[in-house]
């Protein structure tokens, strides 16, 4: 616990000053253009906290056989650590257009299809590089019951001024708007959520009957 306490201040630290660049994640174009070099920030920790609780609410009650969670757009596998961590016992199956372990299998959420069914996806800080994300929420319908999901949304605390292609970012939108698209892929909404800095926003979806 200390050892996780020390490894996300200094990721905070890091972003904050530029040393970023120096950590996993900083090499190459693609890596860069997502974001990857700040995926030490508290922020990206806090994030993974409160994914991890709706994750863990989405497979309890799984007694037959251990559930299954597909991690799309893994990163440097932080929903796995923390699911380690707090000892909640899973498969867990990372997926990433940039994978940084030899275990993540690649996937490019925009084109590829998943390929593999599980109990429940998570979802987090990846929607926001995809133009319209309705063919990927599909695609994660047809393969999962339940889905964790983050999104930076533009009615949360930013400044007036924020400009989203700062980051990369091509899916900027407010929290009912995204609601909509969710509705559409075939989910409702089980609970909702916000980050400690009041920047994203979290969703426990569940496919509909």
């Amino acid at each position: 616990m200390a050892l996780e306490g020390w490894r996300r201040r200094f990721g905070d630290l890091a972003a904050r000053i530029g040393l970023d660049r120096l950590m996993p994640g900083a090499a190459g174009g693609g890596n860069r253009f997502y974001n990857c070099a700040r995926q030490g920030a508290r922020s990206w920790w806090e994030r993974t906290d409160e994914a991890v609780d709706l994750i863990e609410k989405a497979v309890a009650g799984s007694t037959d056989r251990r559930p299954r969670v597909l991690d799309l757009g893994c990163g440097d596998g932080k929903v796995a650590v923390e699911l380690a961590r707090r000892g909640i016992e899973v498969d867990y199956v990372g997926f990433d257009l940039h994978p940084q372990s030899a275990g993540v299998r690649r996937l490019d959420l925009a084109r590829d299809p998943i390929g593999v069914e599980g109990d429940v996806a998570v979802v987090l800080g990846v929607l926001e590089y995809l133009a319209d994300p309705a063919s990927a929420l599909k695609s994660i319908a047809a393969v999962v019951p339940r889905l964790v999901v983050s999104l930076a949304t533009s009615d949360l605390d930013r400044p007036a001024t924020f400009d989203p292609a700062s980051l990369n970012w091509v899916y900027f939108v407010d929290r009912a708007t995204f609601e909509a698209r969710l509705f559409e892929a075939g989910f409702r909404i089980v609970e909702r959520r916000v980050t400690p800095d009041r920047k994203t926003a979290l969703w426990s979806v569940e496919r509909s009957a």
